[in-house]
This record gives structure tokens, C-alpha cells and sequence, in this order.
């Protein structure tokens, strides 16, 4: 069965209404879909990309094994005790692996949750993620903190906009993305034109209500300057999105959960029979 096709040309899939026409999940928004099958290992050709795959199938006993047969070596007893059914089982849990059909970027403020919700998501779904930032850091050998104390701001986002171009051109992927990427015009003409973004959205002030330790994130030391920033950005992140989620008050492995659902059914996520 080939894959669907995502047909962006022709305008953004929706199911609420939100913000620039961008769909809207959250709390309150009806669940969709099945619940998620074993996934399959994936090679990620990125570096600081994170292969995901499934856990293998747990050993079970046989019934008709007699008491007394004495147990062959440990690294036998995987193939030995497993079940006709449990080995048919696992390799049709490898057989029905999830693929994306173009890269899903996670856009929002820091704090948001953008990280852990792919990370989640792509475990759950049996795909690879990416780090935007982490990837930067490994593909030019420097700090974040460093470019912008040597380099300046500017020189950062040239950078990023390398980084992000290399990333969208690549094999579909879970790109959690810097919160400041939507900065630049470039930067959102590839994101909409390349994958499916999704907008994690959560103010400042919820957001700083979660942290534990402030010295990676110094600027929520003032929340006001923060708050600031954030609204500068909001409205590039609504306008770019094809589904905003609001994540106030949720973990992130129930916004992973709900992504999961709707990304299959928007035909971002399939698998192939």
C-alpha cells in the first residue's frame, strides 16, 4: 500500500479552528485513532538524532514444558521458552512500523516542553528526533552560550537557518526546534513549506512555574523581559503552525499521546500494510 500523500499546496488540514488557521489540540479535544502498535528501530543519519526502537518481546513459558527438563544457557532461553505466537507476534510488530511522511518540526517558547514531547513521540511512534539546537552545537563544535557571547545573536541565527534547511532537506524526522527559529522570515518559509509544525504553546509564566534550574535558562530570571519576547513572537509562531496544542497543565507524554493520534490521522504518520 503506498503511502498518502500530505497535500500542503492546497491549504492546511484543520479540525478546531485556532489562531492564522492552524488546527487546535488540547485539553477537551476528542481522541482519535487506536492505541499505538510496537514500533521498529530507525537509523538516524543526524548527528545528536535519537533512533528509537521497541522493546523486545517478553519470554513465556510453555505449558507443555515438562518439570524436570533441565533450562538450556540464559542466551538460549529468549528463542527456547518464547511461543510460536509471541515470536509471530514480534516480528509483525517490526512489520508494521510507523513512517512519517515528511518532517514534523515542534515549534514554541523555551520551557514549552518541545524536547520531551518529541522524545515521547518518537518512542512512542518507533522514528527518529532531533534537537535543533543539540544537532547546531555537534555540527559546528561550539556552545550555544559561546556563538552568542562571541559571535552575537545574528551570527546564531545564520547558523540555525543552516542547520534547519540541512534537517528539512534530510530523511523525515521529529525536529524539536530552538524557540527562537521563527525569528526569521527564511526560517518559516521552510517550515511551512517542508514539514508539518506544530506549535507547543505555553506562556512564560506557566512555563517557569515547571523549571527546577534557572542557569540553563537565564532569561526566565526576568520574567517581565521574558513575557516581552514572547509576545513579539507569538504571532509568528500561530501563523506558522498547522496545529497549535496548548500544554498548560499537562505532561508531556499526554501532549505525545494526543500528537501521536492526530498525526495518524492526518496522514503524517502511517504505516505501511
Amino acid at each position: 500500500m503506498s503511502a498518502p500523500r500530505v497535500k500542503r499546496a492546497s491549504g492546511r488540514p484543520e479540525d478546531h479552528e485556532g489562531p492564522g488557521g492552524a488546527a487546535r489540540l488540547g485539553v477537551g479535544a476528542k481522541p482519535v485513532g487506536a492505541q499505538s502498535s510496537d514500533a521498529k528501530p530507525s537509523d538516524a543519519k543526524l548527528a545528536g538524532a535519537e533512533p528509537v526502537g521497541a522493546d523486545a518481546a517478553e519470554p513465556t513459558a510453555q505449558a507443555s514444558e515438562p518439570a524436570s527438563q533441565a533450562r538450556e544457557p540464559v542466551a538460549q532461553s529468549v528463542l527456547d521458552f518464547r511461543s510460536p505466537e509471541a515470536r509471530a507476534q514480534a516480528a509483525a510488530s517490526f512489520a508494521a512500523a510507523w513512517q512519517l511522511e515528511c518532517p514534523v518540526f515542534l515549534t514554541g517558547f523555551m520551557g514549552a516542553g518541545k524536547t520531551s514531547t518529541a522524545r515521547k513521540l518518537a518512542r512512542i511512534a518507533g522514528v527518529a528526533s532531533v534537537d535543533l539546537d543539540t544537532y547546531l552545537e555537534r555540527r559546528f563544535d561550539r556552545r550555544i552560550a559561546d556563538i552568542f557571547a562571541e559571535s552575537g545573536e545574528d551570527a546564531f541565527r545564520r547558523m540555525e537557518s543552516q542547520i534547519l534547511a540541512e534537517v528539512a532537506q534530510g530523511e523525515p524526522l521529529l525536529v524539536s526546534c530552538g524557540g527562537g527559529v521563527i525569528v526569521r522570515e527564511e526560517n518559516r518559509q521552510v517550515l511551512r513549506q517542508r514539514g508539518y509544525v506544530v506549535y507547543l504553546r505555553l506562556a512564560p509564566r506557566e512555563a517557569a512555574a515547571r523549571m527546577r534550574n534557572f542557569k540553563a535558562r537565564p532569561l526566565f530570571k526576568d520574567l517581565d523581559a521574558a513575557e516581552r519576547l514572547y509576545a513579539q513572537r507569538q504571532r509568528h509562531y500561530e501563523q506558522t503552525a498547522d496545529v497549535v496544542v496548548d500544554t498548560a497543565g499537562r505532561s508531556t507524554g499526554s501532549v505525545a499521546h494526543e500528537l501521536f493520534r492526530h498525526l495518524r490521522r492526518k496522514g503524517i504518520l502511517w504505516q505501511q500494510a
